[in-house]
């Protein structure tokens, strides 16, 4: 009998352990809940390292750009999408090559606003842009359709050591042309941590991506193609569902097909750093 109730006991010790693990791991049903009327300001920071080769001669140029960018929540609707409007309050750029180094505040983009409309999730369904812009050059015009980048959030609940997947087609149009970048991003809730004074969530990820597009330049017809591969992690609060620190790198190959008055076939490697950091909302 004793035997019996020392196996007994054993048993429900081991229930009782397996359960208590179980409810120890709370799950989580992540939402970007950023509130209507509100603003959020993030610093940005993004060095890139671009080489190509012309002719046999390589050119190697280094890009810094420093800008602020202010989302503000215009309204939300009962099922936790949300319209965007996003502009710039500052960007900066410096460029350094071996000709020259150029340092250009992109003041034409300063309060120009695009409308986006985004989904609890962090799927943008529409983007538009409000205003106009008068400067026509190809720095402006580049940089005039960027909008704030938001990671994919799982539909499911999900717990620390969960995995996730998304997909993403981006349209890049400039005056050469237009470029389809398919992007494939593998998410993974990887722990909690301490940031900014706030209790988040870190999420790690891998990108890998393919691109394709055409143009003219010049009177030459371009034709590009390329892969690449990144990394990164983001810093999301839970409780107020707002992405406080984003982190991400990406390496990119290219080779762009020049045909017209010369043929010419030109290697890119690019390689780049952002960080984006809530400072205000």
């Amino acid at each position: 009998m004793k035997n019996y109730f020392n196996k007994l006991a054993a048993i429900i010790l081991t229930v009782l352990i397996s359960t208590s693990f179980i409810f120890a791991q709370s799950g989580y049903h992540l939402r970007y809940k950023m509130q209507t009327g509100k603003t959020y300001r993030y610093k940005g920071v993004s060095t890139s390292k671009v080489t190509q080769e012309v002719m046999g001669r390589e050119m190697t140029i280094n890009t810094n750009v420093n800008s602020v960018d202010r989302i503000t929540v215009k309204n939300q609707s009962e099922n936790g999408n949300m319209t965007l409007i996003v502009s710039y309050d500052s960007i900066k750029i410096h460029s350094s090559n071996p000709v020259k180094d150029t340092t250009i505040f992109l003041k034409d983009l300063i309060g120009k606003r695009i409308k986006m409309d985004l989904t609890n999730l962090g799927v943008v369904k529409n983007k538009m842009m409000l205003d106009t812009i008068k400067n026509n050059s190809r720095l402006v015009q580049s940089f005039k359709n960027q909008s704030f980048n938001f990671i994919r959030l799982p539909d499911k609940e999900v717990y620390i050591g969960s995995k996730w997947q998304s997909t993403k087609i981006d349209t890049v149009n400039n005056q050469m042309g237009k470029i389809i970048v398919n992007s494939t991003f593998n998410y993974t809730l990887a722990g909690k941590e301490k940031k900014n004074g706030r209790d988040c969530l870190k999420i790690t990820f891998t990108v890998n991506t393919k691109l394709n597009g055409k143009g003219n330049l010049r009177g030459m017809d371009l034709y590009i193609e390329g892969k690449g591969k990144g990394s990164g992690s983001a810093d999301f609060d839970p409780n107020e569902g707002v992405l406080i620190l984003l982190n991400s790198n990406s390496n990119h190959q290219m080779t762009i097909t020049a045909s017209g008055n010369r043929n010419m076939i030109i290697p890119v490697t690019q390689s780049t750093k952002t960080v984006k950091t809530l400072i205000s909302n």
